[in-house]
């Protein structure tokens, strides 16, 4: 056989066994996110559990306290009672004179004198009245209650990765929870009412919470404020009817906020929208690194994100072993045609 054709053989097979390794890197690289991702999961589960133990804490003694106030209310009112009952007595022998004027005139004169004396017992219900006062009522003011606001917080921090920064109002992730704590409506028309609903509610519920959350967490985060469109972002409806969100079976599937006038940076929760298959969000004006973590969301096709000002950097390796590992993820688009752009080797299409 001629040396040339050993050449080119002995090159096929290099060729085979480079793209073989290259396969096993990436699964177990993709091993080990899995495995990095089961254990924040376990360590999130934890913090939940401690923040619902608190939770219940916080409403048991609220609810003490209620009845302790009303059995005290109960006991002044009746001691009040008795005491109107003595001073009746009292009068009613230094004046024997008024008790012969009394059987003279029978009931007529005895019923108006006494029924003063009932007009004590609509006492109790001042006190009937402070219970649902004190009581975990979820919008009674316009402040949320201590449990909601520990509810909520059970549910969303552990999908955030900086948990601090969701009671941090200069932030991003602050201001998305406070809007859903404070001012959204949806949660409380559709779950109920009440922190012991809402957190007796089952995981596919918490996860539309979830979501709500994240979506309202990327409008603050690319100034929602500032965009093209966005029709029904922050209102009472359900996030499928947001302006470039589509959704399969209530879950968020598709986020097309291209040419939107997005500014500064994709937010690194993004991952939670687990189901996304497009997220275009090219042609717009995002700042910063491309989070690596959108490589965690495994069911994605297409992501764009060209014709942006992405800082100078190397396209993140996360996302490429997903594009290897996933043959469904099929179109993928950067800026990286120039030099002092990103440097993408994974991408379909640079710009």
């Amino acid at each position: 056989m001629p040396s040339s054709n050993l050449s080119k053989a002995a090159q096929e097979i290099l060729s085979d066994d480079l793209s073989i390794v290259r396969v096993d890197a990436a699964k177990e690289q993709i091993s080990l996110v899995e495995k990095r991702r089961e254990k924040e999961y376990n360590l999130k589960r934890r913090r939940i559990f401690k923040v619902v133990i608190a939770a219940l804490i916080l409403t048991f003694a609220s609810v003490g306290i209620v009845l302790l106030t009303s059995v005290s209310n109960d006991d002044s009112t009746s001691n009040n009672g008795d005491n109107n009952n003595n001073d009746d007595n009292n009068n009613s022998n230094n004046n024997p004179n008024n008790d012969k004027q009394d059987k003279n005139t029978a009931f007529p004169s005895d019923l108006p004198t006494h029924s003063p004396a009932l007009s004590s017992s609509p006492t109790p219900a001042s006190s009937t009245s402070k219970y649902p006062s004190q009581s975990p009522s979820l919008f009674g003011s316009s402040q949320p209650t201590s449990q909601w606001y520990a509810a909520m917080s059970s549910i969303i921090s552990p999908h955030v990765l900086s948990q601090d920064k969701i009671h941090d109002s200069s932030t991003p992730q602050g201001l998305a929870f406070d809007w859903i704590v404070e001012t959204d409506n949806w949660t409380r028309d559709v779950f109920g009412e009440t922190s012991t609903i809402l957190l007796n509610l089952g995981s596919d519920d918490h996860n539309l919470i979830v979501q709500r959350y994240i979506c309202s967490l990327i409008y603050f985060s690319s100034n929602g404020d500032g965009w093209t469109n966005s029709s029904n972002w922050l209102t009472d409806i359900n996030v499928c009817k947001w302006y470039g969100v589509s959704c399969k079976k209530q879950i968020v599937n598709d986020l097309a906020l291209n040419e939107n006038s997005l500014k500064k940076q994709i937010p690194s929760e993004i991952y939670e929208l687990t189901r996304l298959s497009n997220l275009n969000l090219h042609s717009n004006s995002l700042t910063g690194l491309i989070p690596s973590t959108i490589g965690l969301i495994t069911s994605l096709s297409n992501l764009t994100l060209h014709h942006n000002n992405f800082d100078y950097q190397i396209f993140p390796e996360e996302i490429c072993l997903l594009k290897t590992s996933n043959s469904g993820f099929v179109d993928l688009t950067a800026d990286c045609s120039d030099s002092d752009s990103i440097v993408c080797d994974c991408c379909t299409a640079c710009y």
